[in-house]
Protein backbone atom coordinates (compact mmCIF):
# COMPACT_ATOMS: atom_id res chain seq x y z
CA UNK A 1 0.00 0.00 0.00
CA UNK A 2 1.39 3.37 -0.95
CA UNK A 3 0.64 6.49 1.07
CA UNK A 4 -0.17 9.63 -0.84
CA UNK A 5 0.73 13.01 0.62
CA UNK A 6 -2.90 14.16 0.49
CA UNK A 7 -4.01 11.04 2.44
CA UNK A 8 -1.85 11.96 5.40
CA UNK A 9 -3.43 14.25 7.94
CA UNK A 10 -1.88 16.05 10.85
CA UNK A 11 -3.45 15.13 14.15
CA UNK A 12 -2.92 16.45 17.66
CA UNK A 13 -2.40 14.81 21.04
CA UNK A 14 -1.97 16.23 24.52
CA UNK A 15 1.32 14.90 25.82
CA UNK A 16 3.11 15.93 29.00
CA UNK A 17 0.87 19.02 29.14
CA UNK A 18 1.80 20.10 25.59
CA UNK A 19 -0.26 19.80 22.38
CA UNK A 20 1.88 17.91 19.86
CA UNK A 21 1.23 17.67 16.13
CA UNK A 22 1.82 14.23 14.66
CA UNK A 23 1.12 11.94 11.72
CA UNK A 24 0.25 8.27 12.19
CA UNK A 25 1.00 6.22 9.08
CA UNK A 26 0.40 2.55 8.36
CA UNK A 27 -1.58 -0.12 10.17
CA UNK A 28 -2.02 0.47 13.92
CA UNK A 29 -1.63 -3.31 14.45
CA UNK A 30 1.95 -3.24 13.11
CA UNK A 31 5.06 -2.60 15.23
CA UNK A 32 5.53 1.13 15.77
CA UNK A 33 8.51 3.23 14.71
CA UNK A 34 8.61 6.76 16.12
CA UNK A 35 10.70 9.12 14.05
CA UNK A 36 12.25 11.82 16.23
CA UNK A 37 13.68 14.79 14.35
CA UNK A 38 16.15 17.13 15.99
CA UNK A 39 17.28 20.75 15.88
CA UNK A 40 13.88 22.37 15.44
CA UNK A 41 13.11 20.51 12.22
CA UNK A 42 9.47 19.73 11.50
CA UNK A 43 8.06 16.24 11.08
CA UNK A 44 8.07 16.76 7.31
CA UNK A 45 11.88 16.66 7.39
CA UNK A 46 11.38 12.87 7.42
CA UNK A 47 10.92 12.20 3.68
CA UNK A 48 7.50 10.82 2.78
CA UNK A 49 9.19 8.18 0.60
CA UNK A 50 11.09 6.90 3.66
CA UNK A 51 7.84 6.72 5.65
CA UNK A 52 6.14 4.92 2.75
CA UNK A 53 8.97 2.39 2.64
CA UNK A 54 8.68 1.72 6.38
CA UNK A 55 4.92 1.18 6.13
CA UNK A 56 5.40 -1.04 3.05
CA UNK A 57 7.69 -3.37 5.01
CA UNK A 58 5.18 -3.65 7.84
CA UNK A 59 5.67 -0.82 10.32
CA UNK A 60 3.37 1.77 11.80
CA UNK A 61 5.18 5.10 11.48
CA UNK A 62 4.71 8.08 13.79
CA UNK A 63 6.43 11.35 12.94
CA UNK A 64 5.80 14.44 15.05
CA UNK A 65 6.76 18.04 15.73
CA UNK A 66 8.52 18.70 19.04
CA UNK A 67 7.10 21.35 21.37
CA UNK A 68 7.85 24.87 20.08
CA UNK A 69 8.29 23.46 16.56
CA UNK A 70 6.14 23.24 13.46
CA UNK A 71 2.45 22.82 14.22
CA UNK A 72 2.95 21.77 17.85
CA UNK A 73 2.17 24.09 20.74
CA UNK A 74 4.38 27.12 21.17
CA UNK A 75 5.08 27.79 24.82
CA UNK A 76 4.27 31.39 25.65
CA UNK A 77 6.65 33.33 27.83
CA UNK A 78 9.60 31.17 26.87
CA UNK A 79 12.57 32.25 24.87
CA UNK A 80 14.57 29.56 23.14
CA UNK A 81 18.28 30.41 23.06
CA UNK A 82 19.92 30.46 19.65
CA UNK A 83 22.18 27.56 18.74
CA UNK A 84 25.12 29.97 18.56
CA UNK A 85 24.53 31.24 22.10
CA UNK A 86 24.21 27.68 23.40
CA UNK A 87 27.53 26.71 21.81
CA UNK A 88 29.22 29.87 23.11
CA UNK A 89 27.93 29.36 26.67
CA UNK A 90 28.94 25.71 26.65
CA UNK A 91 32.44 26.45 25.39
CA UNK A 92 32.86 29.04 28.18
CA UNK A 93 31.40 26.66 30.79
CA UNK A 94 28.58 29.11 31.49
CA UNK A 95 25.25 27.92 32.81
CA UNK A 96 22.65 27.68 30.09
CA UNK A 97 19.14 28.79 31.03
CA UNK A 98 16.55 26.90 29.00
CA UNK A 99 12.75 26.76 29.37
CA UNK A 100 12.67 22.94 29.27
CA UNK A 101 15.09 20.05 29.12
CA UNK A 102 15.79 17.01 27.00
CA UNK A 103 14.14 14.99 29.77
CA UNK A 104 10.95 17.05 29.28
CA UNK A 105 11.11 16.33 25.56
CA UNK A 106 11.62 12.60 26.16
CA UNK A 107 8.53 12.68 28.39
CA UNK A 108 6.69 14.28 25.47
CA UNK A 109 7.49 11.20 23.36
CA UNK A 110 6.34 8.83 26.10
CA UNK A 111 3.12 10.85 26.49
CA UNK A 112 2.52 10.68 22.74
CA UNK A 113 3.00 6.91 22.89
CA UNK A 114 0.45 6.68 25.71
CA UNK A 115 -2.02 8.86 23.78
CA UNK A 116 -1.67 6.55 20.75
CA UNK A 117 -1.83 3.35 22.84
CA UNK A 118 1.69 2.33 21.80
CA UNK A 119 3.36 0.15 24.43
CA UNK A 120 6.66 -0.29 22.63
CA UNK A 121 8.43 1.40 19.74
Amino acid sequence: MSLLADEIGTRYALSNGVRLAYEDLGDAKNPAVILIMGLSAQLTAWPLEFCQWLTAIGYRVIRFDHRDCGLSQKLSGTEIPSTLSLIANQSLNLRIAVPYTLEDMSQDVLGLMRALCIDQA
